[in-house]
This record gives C-alpha cells, sequence and structure tokens, in this order.
C-alpha cells in the first residue's frame, strides 16, 4: 500500500495566463488541482507623445507587470507654422524671405534678390548715402559693402589668389595682412584679414568676412562652433567683423542654429555655407 507525501505546487497567475494550486505526491506523482488562479489581466498605462510639426502624435500603453505594448490614438503630424519676415535688398545686402516655424523654430530661405548697388550722384550714394570711394572694388563673386568695407560671403578655405582674382578695381596694388604678416598668394583668407589697396589718388582698407570663420583661421570648424558656443553664453564677446562670419542665416543674431550649420558643413552634409 502506498502512502501519500503530498506538496503544494503553486502555479502564479500572469496577466494572460491562469495560475493554480495542486497537491503532487512525492512518492507516486499524482497530481489533485486545488483551486484555479484567474488571469490578473494587463495593468496598462498610458503615455501621451504630441504631435509635432513633422512627427505624429500617438498613446503608447505599456503593461506595468508584463511590459506588453500597444500604440492608438494616432494623430498625424501639425505642419510647419510659418512666419514670414522680408528683408528688403540695400546698396550691399542682397534681400530675401525668411521663414521661420512659430512652433519648431524651423527656417529656411527664399525670394533671394541681389544688393542693388549704390547709385551716385555728385560722389553720394542717392539710397544710403555713402561716399563714393576713391578706390572703387567691385566682385560678381562676393559683395562689397562700402558701408562698412567688408568683403563678404567668402566661402571657407579661399585663397589669397582667388580672392583677388575675383575683384575689379581700379587699385594698382593690392596686399593682405593678417596682423603684421603679409599674406602669400596660397595663404587663406579669414575673417578680419585686411585688404590694403592703393592707387595714385589714395588708399583704401577692406575687412575680409568668411562665412562661419569666426576665429579668422579661413576655415569654418569645431573651434568656430566652440566660440559662437561662448559668445551666445557670454563667456567672451566677438567682434564686429566675427559676429557677421558667424550670422549664416542673417538674423543680426549669432546664435545655436549657426553653429549647427557650421557642424553641417564640416561633417560634409552642406557643401557650401
Amino acid at each position: 500500500m502506498v502512502i501519500h507525501d503530498f506538496e503544494e505546487i503553486r502555479e502564479e497567475a500572469t496577466c494572460t495566463e491562469k495560475g493554480y494550486t495542486k497537491q503532487r505526491c512525492k512518492v507516486c506523482g499524482l497530481e489533485i488541482m486545488q483551486a484555479e488562479i484567474e488571469a490578473l489581466g494587463h495593468d496598462y498605462k498610458e503615455v501621451v507623445t504630441e504631435p509635432t510639426c513633422t512627427e505624429g502624435g500617438y498613446t503608447t500603453h505599456t503593461c506595468t507587470r508584463c511590459n506588453d505594448t500597444y500604440v492608438d490614438d494616432e494623430v498625424a503630424a501639425l505642419g510647419h507654422n510659418y512666419e514670414d519676415v522680408v528683408t528688403e535688398a540695400t546698396c550691399t545686402e542682397g534681400g530675401y524671405t525668411t521663414h521661420t516655424c512659430t512652433r519648431c523654430n524651423d527656417t529656411y530661405i527664399d525670394d533671394e534678390e541681389a544688393a542693388l548697388g549704390h547709385d551716385y550722384e555728385n560722389g553720394v550714394c542717392k539710397r544710403c548715402g555713402a561716399q563714393k570711394p576713391i578706390i572703387e572694388v567691385t566682385s560678381e563673386k562676393y559683395i562689397i559693402d562700402d558701408t562698412y568695407n567688408y568683403v563678404k560671403s567668402i566661402e571657407p578655405n579661399t585663397t589669397v589668389q582667388e580672392l583677388i582674382q575675383a575683384l575689379t578695381t581700379n587699385a594698382t596694388e593690392i596686399k593682405l595682412y593678417k596682423g603684421n604678416k603679409e599674406l602669400s598668394m596660397t595663404d587663406k583668407v579669414g575673417t578680419s584679414t585686411k585688404v590694403y589697396l592703393k592707387n595714385a589718388y589714395g588708399e583704401r582698407t577692406l575687412t575680409i568676412i568668411v562665412k562661419g570663420d569666426v576665429d579668422g583661421d579661413g576655415e569654418a570648424n569645431f573651434w568656430d562652433v566652440i566660440a559662437i558656443n561662448k559668445h551666445r553664453l557670454g563667456i567672451q564677446t566677438l567682434g564686429n567683423a566675427e559676429i557677421v562670419a558667424g550670422d549664416l542665416d542673417r538674423n543680426s543674431l549669432v546664435d545655436f542654429w549657426d553653429m549647427i550649420t557650421i557642424n553641417k558643413f564640416r561633417l560634409g552634409i552642406l557643401k557650401n555655407i
């Protein structure tokens, strides 16, 4: 005669499966069901992801016990809500329209038009009042700002030779200096490099503005991003020429979005700034 020696076996219920308790004989293996435990069901917690301009919204339900998850209540992306600011062309600056999303600050520029150029009468521009310079400088490639004596819209890594070849001037002598050092034809021009022009009637000095180059090395790189960040955090202050070089989105500020543009350029995402 077998004498049973029972032990209790318990299988806990899960979200989707019933549990139970039963007695099992350690001698012969006989099992006697005692009770069933109902499945617990899922205990979902909801996390709502709001829609953005470019991504749809949805609610994610995740069970706190078993991590089962599902998504519902999906809504479409909002789309951008652009506000437009028109910058009129001046004698020395091109015009354009800046579109900026009021929700996410995405921005782009279109409707660009060339600078008007000066309209001189008796040596004075009728539009902006600038004096007609003794030494005239023009360029189809770069912007010559006669008001501030800047040469602007220069791409990074431009050499002295490339710059001079793109200038049309009545000067008979042109020299470029970085500080006290005269640059050679193969040197890169950097922001704040000085262009000294001379002819029989007088002299003129222009300041180079290289796009994205705020440290004056002629490149738009990691160190320019660092310099802009220090400027916007108030750790250091950039000079006027450096601010013009760093203001790539032409919003009169040197800010986070200019840092993003330089980063895209140095990573090869943008071919030009």
